[in-house]
């Protein structure tokens, strides 16, 4: 049974670090349906950073309210950088800016560089909520899930440097004090109890600084999870599921 048949593709993708014919400028057409949507994105020598964060929250136009649930050491709320608006520490501004996207969760920040006071102050003035790894290191997943309304539609994204560099260390920003993978695949099995996951997108995964592959085998342990607990939701449908 094909669960997901284009995940075939996308998880190969992960482990050959390139999208043929993907670039920044690829167009990524609307949902036609909110089946579930997932991407993946590897960053390229620095250069591309998450490239397909911002098309794919744009691609649910229509199918809102959702809340965007992110993990991430960084808050991206920036409105510019040198001129440039959507650039990878804007991604969640512009994200706020999309109307059918009515909540931000944020979880996992303890970097710098897209969290200086005005971000941080509009941010919180939007509504985001902003969670850092020390909360969720002391207070537990079940607190965050409990923040989310059940049966809410829901996209998931994962930015690599969100995790620990000890078990995810090909990123471009590493930041220590990171969330475990238990902490990512609990969340990951919760949100799939408890809401709609209508999306997920991982990003950020630097290649070139893998050691012994062990970034690369963890993202796609938690692909796999991701996929296994939707499988099992009650919130996924038959339909959802390509199936």
């Amino acid at each position: 049974m094909k669960i997901f048949p284009e995940f075939n593709f996308l998880i190969n993708s992960i482990f050959n670090f390139r999208i043929p014919g993907v670039s920044e400028n690829t167009p990524v057409p609307e949902c036609t349906r909110p089946k579930f949507q997932p991407i993946l994105e590897p960053s390229y020598n620095f250069a591309i950073g998450n490239i397909f964060r911002r098309p794919f929250f744009r691609a649910f136009h229509g199918h809102g309210p959702l809340t965007v649930v992110q993990i991430d050491a960084h808050i991206d709320w920036r409105d510019e950088v040198n001129g440039v608006t959507e650039g990878y520490s804007s991604t969640m501004r512009r994200a706020s800016e999309l109307p059918w996207i009515d909540r931000l969760i944020q979880m996992g920040m303890r970097g710098t560089g897209s969290a200086r006071r005005e971000e941080v102050e509009a941010a919180k003035a939007y509504g985001a909520e902003l969670i850092t790894a020390m909360e969720i290191q002391d207070r537990g997943v079940d607190w965050v899930l409990n923040l989310i309304p059940d049966g809410t539609a829901c996209l998931v994204t994962i930015d690599c440097d969100g995790l620990d560099p000890s078990i995810m260390p090909a990123v471009n920003a590493p930041a220590p004090g990171g969330l475990t993978y238990r902490h990512v695949t609990n969340l990951l099995h919760g949100l799939s109890r408890k809401v709609k996951v209508v999306g997920f997108d991982l990003v950020e995964l630097a290649p070139e600084k893998d050691v012994n592959e062990l970034t690369a085998w963890t993202a796609a342990r938690i692909i796999y999870n991701m996929i296994g607990a939707l499988v099992r939701s009650k919130h996924v449908t038959h339909k959802d599921k390509g199936g």
